[in-house]
């Protein structure tokens, strides 16, 4: 069942049935989010957990370990807006990374190091940005702080259980034949494809569309849901759609937008900038 609602918008009352109707998605939505980001940054940050044995395994160097550590940061944020633009499903992202995480296990010379990293950015790239849209579908306003502030809470806790989980991997030197990075990379990548087919199945009605099975917790009416505020206006007609693509096209090519994106990822500084 999908519900539409006006252009503008609608406010959301805070009454009982919105309360608990919020609550329910809460219950549902958000610890698949929360375990998406840890996955997610994980998979991005692992190569430190590997860096001695990964370095002394491949023979590369301290200068092609650097580039193509920063190498994934400029893909991903090369391709973050474009992502988003054809983004219907976090699932499908989760996925790919996942794939692309679990490939690092084949890398031998510097340059497939760099072909890896670079597929591993395009392939995360417009998670975080998707995810936040998908909980201004779900969310209310007056709900919508404390939401992220637990979805944040997905980057600690990557390093929390991550860490331990990367030093048990990378213990398991020699097992079939494998280097301890080796199973590092297998094992982290494939567990977030697995969550992502997992989400794909219980998730299927992402992006405003709703799912009995997200809040199975009791009868939601269509009018909690409209207090909610969970759903937000369908694109009616083909005009609309052009205006949309259009508009994100040229945030794309947007100079002061990718001066922006550089600084959030730390490429160039704010002092170079200034300059």
């Amino acid at each position: 069942m999908t519900i539409a609602i006006d252009k503008a918008g609608a406010a959301p009352a805070k009454t009982a049935a919105a309360e608990r109707a919020a609550d329910k998605a809460m219950v549902r939505l958000l610890p698949w989010l929360l375990l998406m980001y840890i996955f997610a940054y994980l998979d991005r940050a692992n190569l430190g957990f590997a860096k001695n044995a990964f370095q002394a395994s491949t023979g590369i160097s301290e200068a092609s370990y650097a580039f193509g550590a920063g190498i994934f940061s400029i893909a991903y944020a090369s391709i973050e807006i474009p992502s988003n633009i054809m983004l219907r499903r976090l699932s499908r992202i989760m996925i790919t990374w996942g794939i692309v995480s679990a490939s690092m296990m084949f890398v031998n010379s510097a340059t497939s190091f760099y072909v890896v990293r670079v597929l591993l950015g395009i392939a995360e790239a417009g998670f975080f940005p998707g995810a936040v849209y998908f909980m201004t579908q779900w969310f209310p306003d007056h709900r919508r702080a404390r939401v992220m502030g637990l979805f944040y809470f997905g980057a600690p806790l990557s390093f929390v259980f991550g860490g331990p989980l990367s030093g048990f991997l990378l213990d398991a030197d020699g097992t079939w034949g494998l280097h301890g990075w080796q199973w590092m990379f297998l094992v982290e990548g494939l567990l977030a494809s697995v969550v992502g087919c997992i989400v794909l199945v219980t998730m299927r009605g992402e992006f405003g569309e709703f799912n009995p099975w997200q809040v199975p917790m009791g009868a939601i009416t269509e009018d909690s849901l409209r207090l909610a505020g969970f759903l937000t206006y369908r694109v009616d007609n083909a005009a609309d759609v052009d205006e949309i693509v259009g508009a994100g096209c040229d945030m794309a090519f947007d100079g002061n937008l990718l001066v922006a994106i550089l600084l959030s990822q730390r490429l160039i500084g704010r002092k170079q900038w200034t300059r």
